[in-house]
């Protein structure tokens, strides 16, 4: 489908809006409940575990609804534009409460855990429509990589730009935790405009996009779970499934812990690390372009298993650098410097790995409708949705029972060596070495170009 520069555009600011929640819940959540709140870590931690488990049930219940959804508006649109506004107000909730309430823990965990499934829920509804959306768009298997490149390099930059205004903010008034309320309210009114903006632009993509037939019947729970069941069947989904939330989980586990150790270990100022952004910001443009000329030549199996051996390597250099004592004589500012640069690294190759593994997705769809000749973008988009929540769901759950099993203080108190050393060691070398195990779930990924075309060319004669 041919759709203008414009409205490509538009239609990527909805990303906005899952790229802010999952950029506070991955690197600022437990930060902020641990740190000012004083959330014991293992309740912050079993909180986020079981938001991530209803999305489990969630998720590819509103993918599969939103296939079969019949409306002048399309497919998609209802549902991302009736969760707007509740998205906004659920995780504006999340920043309510003052320091007075570590004093009740089990108040403060029910407070959380029920703002964090109903945010998580919201954003799901809008999020699974607008990613199916976006599959629908591509057409071929470079074109897939064009398209959904772009959806993630918008998600990316606007991410890394929430960041940079946390990071400023925290900067001023790291003392003070009833500002945190304003990140809350600058969030939420962002959300709400490029939700806006991307409702807008979708509009006039609506007319061109595949309809639900009549004579197909409408969802229901046992269509819902005869549909999922026939989808999981799919070996290439479902490598592709736990290939990327081994690669998400890892990568959340590294973002949760990165403001910790980079304040604490590494003794970071928050203003000093605003350097950071732009490097991560400047990583999302590169990949965002060199993304789909890689795909050009190499197929898309090949272009993640390098990727992760390249990221495994460029984030495990700091720390290597610090065990062999190279940084004992360096100045603060030259150790944020050769960090930034390998941040810039290891965010281009997790980047480009990303977004060539959501550039998959439409061309698993396709596999899918060639097996059962139905386009079920919703119901795998949620699936690869719920992968990608593994970032600040499983990683974040990870993290935090790791904190609490080396009896990290929480509040305001002060860290050992021994914990400092063992966030550094766990965030560094541990992280580095679990990036390596998804390679060996990719190498049975067998989803070619030369079998994607195949498949698109069969699919054009059966129409």
């Amino acid at each position: 489908m041919k759709i203008s520069y414009w409205q490509r555009i538009l239609l990527g600011f909805g990303g906005g809006i899952n790229a802010i929640k999952t950029d506070f819940f991955s690197f600022f959540l437990g930060f902020f409940y641990l740190t000012f709140l004083g959330l014991n870590p293992l309740l912050t931690g079993s909180a986020v575990l079981l938001a991530l488990l209803f999305d489990a049930f969630s998720d590819p219940a509103i993918g599969t609804f939103s296939d079969r959804t019949k409306t002048n508006l399309g497919r998609r649109y209802p549902y991302m534009f009736l969760s707007l506004l509740p998205i906004c107000i659920c995780y504006m909730m999340l920043f309510i409460p003052d320091p007075s309430w570590s004093e009740n823990q089990y108040l403060l965990f029910c407070w959380l855990l029920f703002f964090l499934i109903l945010t998580r829920f919201f954003v799901s509804i809008f999020d699974v429509p607008h990613r199916a959306l976006f599959s629908e768009l591509g057409g071929n298997y470079v074109n897939n990589s064009r398209v959904m490149s772009m959806r993630e390099g918008y998600q990316w930059i606007i991410g890394a730009g929430h960041s940079l205004a946390v990071y400023s903010f925290l900067g001023y008034y790291i003392s003070d935790p009833y500002k945190w309320l304003y990140i809350g309210i600058f969030g939420s009114s962002f959300m709400l405009i490029f939700g806006v903006i991307s409702l807008l632009g979708s509009k006039k993509v609506i007319p061109e996009l595949y309809e639900w037939k009549p004579k197909q019947k409408k969802a229901d729970f046992t269509i819902l779970k005869k549909e999922l069941s026939f989808v999981l069947k799919s070996k290439t989904l479902l490598l592709f499934i736990f290939g990327s939330l081994l690669i998400q989980g890892t990568w959340g586990l590294a973002n949760s812990l990165s403001f910790l150790t980079y304040t604490k270990f590494w003794q970071f100022d928050p203003l000093d690390l605003r350097v950071l952004i732009y490097f991560y910001i400047f990583a999302a443009i590169v990949s965002w372009f060199a993304t789909p000329i890689i795909t050009r030549y190499l197929d898309k199996e090949k272009i993640v298993i390098a990727s992760l051996i390249l990221l495994s390597l460029t984030h495990s250099l700091p720390f290597i650098t610090h065990y062999l004592g190279l940084f004992k004589e360096m100045e603060q500012s030259k150790i944020l410097n050769f960090m930034s640069v390998m941040i810039l690294f290891s965010s281009i190759f997790s980047l480009i790995s990303l977004m060539t593994r959501e550039s998959m997705v439409p061309d698993i769809i396709d596999e899918i409708e060639f097996q059962s000749e139905k386009r079920q973008e919703g119901a795998v988009s949620s699936l690869t949705s719920f992968c990608s929540k593994c970032m600040s769901g499983l990683g974040q759950f990870i993290s935090m029972f790791f904190l609490w099993f080396i009896n990290y203080p929480p509040g305001g108190s002060e860290p050992s060596t021994q914990q400092l050393t063992s966030l550094f060691t766990l965030h560094g070398p541990v992280v580095s070495l679990l990036f390596l195990f998804p390679m060996l779930i990719f190498l049975n990924y067998k989803l070619s170009r030369k079998r994607h075309n195949k498949i698109k060319n069969k699919l054009k004669l059966a129409d």
